[in-house]
């Protein structure tokens, strides 16, 4: 096994270095090949395979884009956040109208109206304070939940 994974590491280690072979023929044209020719008057060059060095129009427009992206995915979080506080707006708005639409109702429609004082004791509405409580949660009913 060992064997096999050197001669892999080996052949591999021989690819990455390649010879060009540039001859001129009879008629004076210039070829250029990898395999070398029968010619006497042949030049020899190696080249070790490498990457082309990163071209700067392209590395700059790589950037602008993973800065483009990275702005969109910024843009995407922030609309899901959006997303999710209206939802919570909305879903906090329909519990206080259902609640004002009860109390509303309950100023309408009750018998008796009234509240508590600090010390806990029932305080009854006579007819002008369940008046103006009435007004103030058709008022309020009226801004926020139409």
């Amino acid at each position: 096994m060992t064997r096999i994974l050197v001669f892999i590491l080996f052949s591999f280690s021989l690819s990455l270095h390649a010879s060009v072979y540039k001859w001129v023929d009879e008629n004076g044209k210039v070829h250029f090949t990898d395999k070398k020719p029968n010619n006497k008057n042949v030049e020899e060059k190696h080249y070790k395979n490498t990457a082309p060095a990163p071209d700067p129009e392209t590395q700059n427009h790589k950037k602008s884009m993973a800065e483009y992206m990275k702005m969109k995915q910024q843009q995407e979080r922030d609309a899901v956040k959006y997303k999710k506080q209206q939802l919570a707006r909305a879903q906090k708005k329909s519990k206080i109208c259902k609640n004002l639409l009860k109390y509303k109702n309950a100023t309408k429609n009750a018998a008796l109206v009234y509240t508590f004082d600090e010390n806990g004791h029932r305080i009854i509405y006579n007819k002008e304070q369940r008046q103006a409580a009435q007004k103030r949660a058709n008022h309020k009913y009226a801004k926020y939940c139409k």
